[in-house]
């Protein structure tokens, strides 16, 4: 049997995928069928922060997980495109994204559509599709007002600082 879903993707409203603590995150589930209906069993969004050290022992931690339940009862799509918005506030306190050779601090948006395709009665298909989210969080404040450490108008891209502390 062909799968009807032609596209499922996740838009976020920042198109850099930068967020702060605290920040709302919007965002949109787009659907595309390429012929028929589906009928949708379940769909569910997850943000997960999970840090891993790639040294010896290697340990993950997962610092944060909120799950959205979009559709939770049996719903038909005939629709050739369905969106699905979604929102909420990020946490307050988590610790920004990371990447180095040694281990990482990494946010990721998942979201899992279940289905049937036609109505037709099988094990029921799922399509999933991921985007990595990154969270800056910098707070420098100067340690006298005569002068500031940096500019703080970085918005993405790897950043390197060195501070002299005498």
């Amino acid at each position: 049997m062909k799968d009807n879903v032609a596209e499922f993707a996740i838009d976020l409203s920042r198109k850099d995928c930068c967020y702060t603590p605290g920040d709302t995150l919007h965002g949109r589930l787009h659907l595309k069928l390429s012929e028929g209906s589906i009928d949708i069993t379940s769909l569910k969004i997850t943000l997960l922060g999970l840090g891993r050290v790639n040294m010896k022992g290697k340990k993950s931690l997962i610092y944060m997980r909120k799950e959205w339940t979009i559709v939770s009862s049996p719903t038909s799509v005939y629709e050739q495109e369905r969106n699905y918005d979604f929102e909420d506030s990020l946490p307050e306190c988590i610790p920004s994204s990371f990447y180095s050779s040694k281990g990482h601090v990494q946010y990721s948006i998942i979201a899992v559509l279940e289905y049937k395709n036609n109505g037709q009665d099988f094990n029921g298909e799922f399509a999933d599709c991921l985007r990595n989210v990154f969270f800056v969080f910098i707070q420098l404040e100067p340690i006298n007002h005569e002068f500031c450490l940096a500019d703080c108008s970085i918005t993405m891209g790897p950043t390197a600082m060195k501070i002299p502390i005498d």
